[in-house]
């Protein structure tokens, strides 16, 4: 009677301890946490036509996508100054687009494997009047520097209803 009695304590014990933790999640999964960033510059029209997402480290890598971003502006930009030795410069570039789309930096937090920027990409509607350009969005921000220097973008396509 002992021996059932310690078995069905023991066979309790493992089920409590296999089911305790089944609602938890991976450290990789976990919701990211905010982090200290400011936008540095964003808009429509700028010199970089390909898609791409940058992370820049030193003051010559800033000057160079500084300069070929606002190279063309009929009106110089002034660029801030960046400490490098304490935060880093996040960019995306949206590439050629057509006019009435906007690009919106969300926020940037931190994650297991480095930081995510959350940007939202709004495109007009099929009733929605818009320009006919050709546009060349970016979005430039500081943020502090951050381990794994590993950065993961989160596009959000919207549609905006004009009706």
């Amino acid at each position: 009677m002992k021996t059932l009695f310690f078995q069905l304590i023991l066979s309790s014990l493992f089920i409590n301890l296999s089911c305790t933790n089944s609602n938890s999640q991976p450290a990789s999964e976990v919701k990211e946490s905010k982090m200290k960033w400011s936008l540095i510059h964003a808009g429509n029209q700028c010199g970089v036509e390909d898609a791409k997402q940058v992370l820049i480290k030193s003051q010559e890598e800033f000057d160079d996508i500084w300069q070929l971003c606002f190279q063309n502006m009929p009106a110089p930009i002034a660029k801030p100054t960046i400490d490098f030795s304490k935060e880093w410069v996040i960019g995306y570039f949206s590439g050629s687009s057509k006019g009435g789309q906007t690009y919106n930096l969300d926020d940037i937090g931190s994650t297991a494997n480095g930081i995510k920027v959350a940007i939202t990409h709004s495109k007009p509607g099929k009733n929605c009047v818009t320009v006919a350009s050709i546009d060349m969005h970016y979005v430039l921000a500081r943020v502090d520097h951050f381990r794994p220097d590993k950065v993961e973008y989160a596009l959000t396509e919207k549609t905006v209803d004009c009706n």
